[in-house]
C-alpha cells in the first residue's frame, strides 16, 4: 500500500496532509527517508518526526466520527497567527489517531463540521469526483428576483469558474428582522469552495448575511446539538458516509465504463484548493476522455518553484496516468500560472496516450501489453523530437530568414 494511504488510514492525517509531510523529509520507512511513492507495510519501521507510528495489524482502534456545530467566530484549523479561537478547541481527545476536518467553513458561517480519524475517507469526501452534497440554509438580504433564482440553478461564471446550486427552495417560515427585509432559503451544492455560497449570490447581486450548514451528504446538523457541541456518531453513520462514496463510484462507472480518478496533490508552497482541485479535475477528464476507458487514474501534482530553472516560469505541474496496473505515462511542464502549466500537462500527455494507445483503438477491449507501454525514456524522446520539429518550422518561416539576413 502506498506509505500516504497507510498513514492516513491509520488516522495520522488526511492523505494530502501525510504527503506534505513526505516532502518535507518527516517521514522515514526502516530507516530511510520517505519519498511520495514509496509503499509500506504494517510490518514496515514507519517514523513521524522520529516517532514510531504502530502499524502491526489489529492494534488499531476502530475509526470514529465527530458532528460538530460550529458557532461563529471559529477558525477551521489547527492554530491560528491572530489568537483566534479554532474548531479543534473543544473537540474530546480521539482514542487514536488525532482528528481531521472533512471540508472547510468560513470564520462567519456556522452549522455542521464533521471530524474523523479515519484520513482516506476524509480525503475521498472532500474530493471533488465523489460530488457529496453540501445543504446550507442562507439568509439573503431583500428578495431575489425570479432571474436571480434560475440564474443560481442554471449556473453563474465566478473567477475560478462556473457554479450552481443543485436545489434552490424559499423557507417561507424563516425568522426576519422586518418583512421584505430578508429572505431565507436551502441550498444544496456538490462542491466545497472556498466561501463559493456567498460569491454566487454575489454574482446576481444579493448579499447571503447568514450561513448555516445544515447538512454534508447523508448525515444532517441534529436539531438539539447546540452551536459550540458536539457529539459521537456511530458506525452506521460512517457506513452511510462509505455508502455516498459507494453510490458516486457507481455513477461513475454506469454503463460498464471505468471512472478515471483524478488525484490533484501541491507541495507547501500551493494551496490545492477544492475549487483549484476541481478545475482540474474537469480539464483532465474533458481532455482525456477519449482513454477514459483505459485509464485508471491521473495524479497530477503542483509545486511552486522549479528548482532546475531561475526563471519567470516557476510552476511546475507533473501529471502521470496510470492504465490498469501497467506502468504509468509520466509528463512534466513549467509555466508562470498554475493553470497554464496544468494546460500543457494534459497537451503532452494527451499525444504521449496517443503515441502508446492510438494504435490500440482498433481493438476495443483489449488491454495494452507490456511492450506495448511507451518507457519514459521513449516518451521524452518524442518530446524532443516534437520540439525539433518546431524550432525547425521556425527556423525555416520567412521571418526568422529575414532575421538571419539582417545579423549577416
Amino acid at each position: 500500500m502506498r506509505l500516504q494511504k497507510l498513514l492516513a488510514s491509520a488516522g495520522l492525517g488526511s492523505r494530502r496532509t501525510v504527503e506534505q509531510w513526505i516532502r518535507e523529509r518527516r517521514v522515514t520507512i526502516n530507516g530511510r527517508t520517505a519519498q511520495l511513492g514509496d509503499r509500506a507495510a504494517p510490518g514496515d519501521e514507519v517514523r513521524l518526526d522520529g516517532v514510531t507510528v504502530r502499524l502491526a495489524p489489529g492494534t488499531a482502534a476502530p475509526h470514529e466520527l465527530l458532528l460538530y456545530n460550529k458557532p461563529l467566530g471559529e477558525v477551521t484549523t489547527r492554530s491560528d497567527p491572530q489568537g483566534r479561537p479554532t474548531v479543534f478547541d473543544r473537540l474530546p481527545p480521539p482514542v487514536s489517531g488525532r482528528w481531521i476536518n472533512v471540508g472547510r467553513l468560513d470564520v462567519n458561517t456556522s452549522g455542521l463540521l464533521l471530524f474523523t480519524t479515519d484520513g482516506e475517507l476524509a480525503h475521498r469526501l472532500m474530493h471533488p469526483s465523489a460530488e457529496v452534497e453540501r445543504e446550507y440554509r442562507v439568509r439573503v438580504r431583500g428578495r431575489p428576483s425570479g432571474a436571480a433564482l434560475a440564474a443560481l440553478r442554471h449556473g453563474v461564471e465566478l473567477e475560478d469558474g462556473p457554479a450552481r446550486f443543485e436545489r434552490i427552495v424559499p423557507e417561507r417560515g424563516g425568522p426576519q428582522r422586518a418583512p421584505g427585509a430578508h429572505s431565507w432559503f436551502r441550498v444544496v451544492l456538490k462542491e466545497g469552495r472556498n466561501r463559493e455560497v456567498r460569491r454566487m449570490w454575489r454574482a446576481v447581486g444579493y448579499e447571503a448575511s447568514r450561513l448555516v450548514r445544515i447538512r454534508y451528504g447523508p448525515l444532517e446538523l441534529p436539531a438539539d446539538l447546540a452551536p459550540a457541541a458536539w457529539r459521537h456518531a456511530g458506525s452506521d453513520a460512517l457506513a452511510e458516509l462509505s455508502g455516498t462514496l459507494l453510490a458516486a463510484r457507481n455513477r461513475g462507472t454506469e454503463g460498464g465504463e471505468r471512472a478515471m480518478h483524478v488525484l490533484v496533490s501541491s507541495d507547501h508552497t500551493i494551496t490545492a484548493s477544492e475549487g483549484l482541485a476541481g478545475r482540474i479535475t474537469s480539464a483532465v477528464t474533458a481532455r482525456l476522455d477519449r482513454w477514459a476507458d483505459r485509464i485508471t487514474r491521473v495524479e497530477v501534482h503542483l509545486s511552486d518553484v522549479n528548482s532546475r530553472k531561475r526563471s519567470e516560469t516557476d510552476k511546475h505541474c507533473v501529471m502521470e496516468a496510470h492504465l490498469g496496473g501497467l506502468k504509468p505515462v509520466a509528463v512534466h511542464n513549467d509555466a508562470g500560472e498554475i493553470m497554464v502549466a496544468v494546460g500543457g500537462c494534459i497537451e503532452k500527455l494527451s499525444r504521449a496516450l496517443e503515441h502508446t494507445l492510438g494504435r490500440l483503438e482498433d481493438t476495443p477491449g483489449r488491454a495494452p501489453s507490456e511492450r506495448e507501454i511507451a518507457s519514459v525514456a521513449e516518451l521524452e524522446r518524442v518530446e524532443l523530437l516534437d520540439r525539433a520539429s518546431a524550432d525547425s518550422r521556425s527556423a525555416a518561416s520567412p521571418k526568422a530568414r529575414k532575421r538571419s539576413t539582417k545579423l549577416r
